[in-house]
């Protein structure tokens, strides 16, 4: 990605891991080169940090499923939040909005 023009890039998917499990992650979140929108979703109008998965009623909600974005990205994202009520039996539906307008003119 660095040899390329700078454009906004997501990564999103259900990782099935904690991200400070995933080295190659941690790096690029360490780095900055990319942010986890869903801990810091207040920033978009969500809960930081919310579940997005919860294998049955009596298990521990847990966070498997991510948005990762590169700071062009970042500049274009609206709103973020997490749906727990889409009716998908194990996991919830993160919503992502982004401008209407863009960002960058150049």
């Amino acid at each position: 990605m660095e040899l390329q023009i700078q454009v906004p890039v997501l990564i999103t998917g259900d990782l099935n891991a904690d991200l400070c499990k995933l080295q190659v992650v941690q790096d690029a979140l360490d780095d900055h080169h990319f942010h986890d929108i869903g801990a810091i979703a207040s920033a978009f109008g969500g809960t930081d940090n919310d579940y997005t998965c919860r294998i049955n009623a009596t298990a521990t909600c847990t966070r498997r499923d991510y948005v990762l974005a590169n700071y062009q990205a970042l500049k274009c994202i609206n709103s973020f939040s997490v749906d727990h009520k889409a009716g998908f039996p194990v996991h919830s539906v993160l919503r992502i909005g982004f401008h209407t307008k863009p960002v960058n003119t150049t």
